[in-house]
């Protein structure tokens, strides 16, 4: 497949789509139409990453004006059967370190997603748009591709600010980006009728989460849920605590639920029922992480109904019991955040719809 349109250097380390002008080099939008069109200034990104140091690689293909699935119906690009985004596979191939892509309607997220790499698609207005072969004005940003989160950071600081060219350009002088902040506990949605078409390998990829009906996550989050409830309530020295807990104590109760489900996830996955037993093995860290779980769980009610640890009193960060309950939960949170990394659960999502 080639990749290039215009292929202008060698060393580059930044590709530029078809869509976005960079001087005196044909710029055509992947059609037929402005063939031979070749600008008198290179569009505002591209200017500032040439004077920070980057060199343009060359012209990448795209969809005629961006409007296709991927970028796959360049009039310039011979016909392929596989469905790949010219940019997109430039970064993946490790030709350059990223792409400067123009998003209209997912095209280049989509393209990302199918090749393994990253797409982000910027706030409207923190990135200029002079100098793009615009098609849809009010929903169309310029955009990186990247291999991984830290790449796209380094152009985006390079590229992102306001721009007075540009009318809908924001404010903001410069941005600056965090790659590092925590992404534990939110959520994405996937759209139930449109996983229900994609076939079988791609629907196990992209499920480490199973839909709502089925019990094995609904077991996980009800157990997490429980097991944060029970450290609560030992930190707040609430419940018996300082007695031999009853059958009907809520404490008591909350944490048997909780052995009880997490031991049910761990026998089906031993089994290997559900989308995660299919993908886990008895030798995963994953299922490693979930025995300790169910033991340290064990090892909690066992003292708590006998009486043993500080019990009477609010719990101190340094006493075994509060430290077995807390180790608790971070298995299991860990087993969850294990998961959400090995499926990738963002390439499939940008697969249907964008990404995110």
């Amino acid at each position: 497949m080639n990749k290039y349109t215009v292929k202008l250097s060698d060393n580059g380390n930044i590709a530029v789509d078809d869509t976005i002008l960079v001087k005196d080099v044909q710029s055509a939008a992947g059609s037929r139409i402005l063939e031979g069109f070749k600008p008198l200034f290179s569009a505002e990104a591209v200017s500032r990453l040439e004077q920070a140091g980057y060199v343009i690689s060359g012209k990448t293909h795209v969809g005629e004006f961006g409007l296709d699935l991927v970028g796959e119906f360049s009039y310039y690009a011979e016909k392929k059967e596989e469905l790949k985004g010219a940019a997109a596979e430039v970064v993946a191939a490790g030709e350059v370190k990223a792409a400067l892509g123009v998003d209209m309607n997912g095209t280049t997220r989509r393209a990302a997603a199918l090749s393994g790499v990253d797409f982000l698609k910027p706030t409207y207005g923190s990135v200029s748009r002079y100098g793009i072969i615009s098609c849809a004005a009010s929903g169309e940003q310029l955009g990186v591709y990247g291999a991984d989160v830290a790449g796209i950071k380094e152009v985006m600081e390079v590229i992102a600010g306001h721009d007075e060219k540009d009318g809908t350009s924001l404010r903001e002088e410069k941005y600056s980006y965090s790659i590092d902040e925590p992404v534990a506990g939110k959520k994405v949605c996937i759209i139930k009728e449109l996983l229900a078409k994609a076939d079988e390998d791609t629907v196990l990829y992209a499920k480490w989460e199973e839909l709502p009906d089925d019990s094995l996550y609904t077991n996980l989050n009800s157990a997490v849920a429980d097991i944060s409830l029970i450290a609560d309530r030992l930190e707040r020295g609430e419940g018996t605590l300082g007695r031999l807990l009853s059958s009907d104590d809520s404490l008591y109760t909350n944490l048997n639920s909780a052995v009880a489900d997490i031991s049910s996830i761990a026998d089906r996955l031993e089994r290997g029922e559900g989308t995660l037993g299919k993908l886990l093995s008895s030798d995963d860290e994953m299922y490693t992480n979930l025995n300790a779980t169910v033991e340290n769980l064990r090892i909690v009610s066992d003292r708590l109904v006998t009486g043993q640890g500080t019990l009477g009193k609010l719990l101190s960060e340094d006493d075994e019991l509060y430290g077995n309950v807390n180790g608790a939960v971070t298995d299991v949170r860990e087993m969850l955040d294990d998961m959400r990394e090995a499926n990738t659960l963002s390439t499939f999502s940008g697969l249907l719809f964008g990404g995110f």
